[in-house]
């Protein structure tokens, strides 16, 4: 699933020490210590902390000093930027947030998560969340994108095949143009080869990147204890999927296929 944390979600969030900054996919604590994220930002940062090429995007558009969102040139490129992530829609949307979006579209429930359907469904008779470079992944009537970039929760973009959406929201230059670079980043990989992410134990259930638990909720509780005290941190609950990060260390591998032992 993806969407808003629940209290327990959040509570064992809550209990990573302070960040200091990040890199990649991992994390450097206050205290000293170095986590390997494997929940990043419920997959929004797919490709690590520090898209390539963001931050100098950012800069050079903070430069500019074109705060306020007003017209300026990222709305169109930023469209055109989410149909080369997800082909085969011909309209491409954003808004403030998601309640915005699902009100202006007439949507009564949220997106499904396409993680909790079949994997080889071709096509679904409603709203799904789009998850960047899922492999196989179904046409929705509005694919609402997850975007391939962390902290950034508020921007709503919509995909669909209607001509006559509402019109994209205002949004900061700086913001579109940095979603842009990202979206981008995530597109660059020619079609049907993604990155390469490591194989993992039968623990999980793999769709390209993403990993959903295939043991119960106890054994999950298990397991995520055991990694948090060894400073590696996946999904706060069994009900949404980790990622397995691009770049991990033999010895992270094992301890995050350790779980098969709990079982």
């Amino acid at each position: 699933m993806h969407g808003p944390l629940n209290r327990e979600e959040q509570n064992r969030l809550e209990r990573m020490p302070a960040i200091g900054r990040a890199r990649g996919y991992r994390l450097y604590a206050l205290n000293g210590t170095r986590w390997l994220d494997c929940w990043l930002d419920d997959s929004r940062a797919l490709l690590g902390h520090r898209p390539s090429k963001v931050s100098i995007r950012l800069k050079n558009e903070v430069d500019r000093g074109l705060y306020a969102p007003y017209p300026n040139r990222w709305t169109r490129r930023f469209e055109q930027s989410l149909m080369r992530l997800f082909p085969g829609y011909s309209t491409a949307r954003f808004y403030r947030n998601t309640e915005r979006a699902l009100d202006l579209l007439g949507l009564d429930q949220n997106p499904t998560d396409p993680m909790d359907l079949p994997d080889d469904l071709d096509a679904f008779d409603g709203a799904l969340w789009g998850r960047p470079l899922l492999p196989g992944h179904p046409k929705g009537s509005h694919l609402f994108t997850i975007l391939p970039l962390p902290g950034l929760t508020d921007v709503q973009a919509v995909l669909t095949n209607d001509s006559a959406m509402p019109p994209s929201d205002p949004v900061s230059p700086i913001i579109l143009a940095s979603l842009t670079r990202s979206c981008a980043s995530a597109s660059s990989f020619p079609a049907g080869k993604p990155p390469e992410f490591r194989e993992s134990s039968d623990i999980w259930k793999r769709r390209g990147p993403y990993m959903n638990f295939r043991g119960s909720e106890e054994d999950y509780d298990v397991l995520f204890e055991s990694l948090i005290i060894r400073h590696i941190l996946i999904a706060p609950s069994i009900r949404r999927p980790s990622v397995m990060p691009m770049e991990i260390s033999d010895k992270e591998a094992a301890m995050l296929d350790a779980g098969s032992s709990s079982r």
